[in-house]
């Protein structure tokens, strides 16, 4: 068997793995773990059966992804997580941790109209940017989780304006009068974060457990709470590596 043809063997095979699990557990109630746990069994008993011997740990993750993937293609799960605060308040951090624990993440701005349903259908979790419509995501995906990502007002402020001169000493700034370095933009950006801010406290009132507010810049322990949050399990390295990278990018 060539090289090819075994990677397009053990691919049918996973994903063949992962329908009989899906199909074992529809209309039951059960974990998404589980249903990993028991796709990452089924595959292995089929790569056993075709000759395909990969050490598990190395199909494990491609398990774990083409699961997400199927998942989402089949609307089987419709729990998503979204980001909910400003760019430059750790939203390319949370993007890492998300893709770290094996989920489906994009960071973008595509998302934030909420009308674009195939994209809101092939990932799990979402960042960069506040969403158009955050109530129309909530009705669309009952059960999500929602993470507003927030940051001291004037680290906020000096990282989106340095962001802003890069972007001119490259001449590749684009953007309306609300994205400059003027004091018009700036003035802009506060009340636009104030008001944002307080429309999703105030949506969520009644909803304490399915919102995170959460800083990760300055809080330390930001990442563990994540993980917390969306019941994660923490990975040390992972959440150390990316801890560093947060302060890195200040």
């Amino acid at each position: 068997m060539s090289e090819r043809d075994h990677s397009l063997a053990r691919r049918a095979c996973i994903r063949r793995a992962i329908v009989i699990q899906l199909n074992y557990t529809k209309g039951k109630r059960i974990k998404l773990r589980h249903v990993k746990q028991g796709a990452i069994l089924a595959a292995r008993r089929l790569l056993n059966l075709t000759g395909a011997t990969p050490i598990i740990r190395d199909v494990k993750q491609e398990v774990i992804l083409a699961t997400y993937r199927l998942l989402n293609q089949t609307g089987e799960t419709k729990k998503k997580v979204f980001a909910v605060g400003f760019n430059k308040s750790g939203t390319t951090s949370l993007h890492t941790l998300f893709q770290s624990r094996g989920l489906l993440s994009y960071h973008g701005l595509k998302w934030k109209g909420c009308d674009d349903l195939r994209l809101l259908r092939s990932y799990d979790c979402f960042s960069d940017g506040i969403p158009k419509d955050l109530a129309k995501l909530d009705r669309l995906f009952p059960g999500s989780k929602f993470i507003l990502q927030v940051r001291d007002l004037n680290s906020w402020l000096y990282s989106r304006l340095a962001h802003i001169e890069r972007d001119k000493e490259e001449y590749a700034h684009h953007g309306g009068p609300e994205w400059d370095n003027t004091e018009y933009a700036i003035k802009a950006w506060i009340k636009k974060r104030n008001a944002h801010h307080l429309f999703v406290l105030s949506y969520f009132s009644e909803r304490p457990l399915d919102i995170l507010i959460v800083n990760l810049i300055r809080d330390e322990s930001s990442t563990t709470k994540v993980c917390t949050f969306l019941d994660m399990k923490a990975n040390t390295k992972d959440l150390r590596r990316i801890s560093i990278r947060v302060k890195s990018a200040l």
